[in-house]
């Protein structure tokens, strides 16, 4: 089912970061091997599963991240590191202790679940019509890749695994290979996304 939909689109205004990450955090990382890994994930985000999955709105994947924790870097900020070329970020840095639970914000298919050497441990859910979740820098993995996820079960824990200065989770979601703001998903904004899907239903 194919529900036609009408979104406005406005300027963003995002902030600007510039941080510096050490050598240590990348000593001996091989340029091929995160060559073939960035594919790797750009491919698993191409599922073609023709039925929407979700059977509501998505909730936070960290919960209680206000009172114990914070968004450390917005979804499309631009973002210097160590003097290079701006980049956007294309989801939610959420800073937290280390070893807190991460929680599925919508149920869904586990498409992957491994290692990584930039993204760290990660783990990625297919929510179908081409909408998928990522958890990256993981200290934990707790899902299996091909396994049947809810909301709200646990699939991680926050981390600071691959190209990471510190605890936190990344949050992103991808329509297909374009990035859009997890924020959209959530039931007090996502009426206009999520909405006709869920009301058909």
């Amino acid at each position: 089912m194919v529900l036609p939909l009408e979104l406005e689109v406005e300027e963003g205004n995002y902030p600007r970061q510039e941080f510096s990450v050490p050598p240590s955090v990348t000593a001996g990382w091989d340029a091929e091997r995160i060559k073939r890994e960035r594919e790797k994930l750009e491919e698993t985000r191409q599922v073609n599963t023709r039925e929407l999955i979700v059977e509501d709105y998505f909730i936070w994947p960290v919960e209680n991240w206000e009172e114990e924790g914070y968004v450390s870097s917005e979804y499309g900020a631009e973002r210097v590191i160590n003097h290079g070329e701006p980049r956007r970020h294309d989801g939610i840095d959420i800073a937290i202790e280390g070893g807190t639970p991460v929680v599925a914000p919508s149920c869904g298919k586990v498409v992957l679940a491994e290692e990584l050497l930039a993204p760290g441990k990660t783990v990625v859910i297919d929510h179908g019509l081409g909408i998928t979740s990522s958890y990256l820098h993981l200290s934990e993995i707790k899902a299996e890749a091909g396994e049947t996820i809810s909301q709200g079960e646990k699939i991680g824990e926050v981390g600071k695994t691959g190209f990471s200065t510190g605890n936190h989770l990344h949050w992103s979601v991808h329509v297909k290979d374009t990035p859009v703001n997890p924020e959209l998903f959530l039931e007090d904004r996502g009426e206009e996304i999520l909405g006709p899907f869920l009301g058909e239903r």
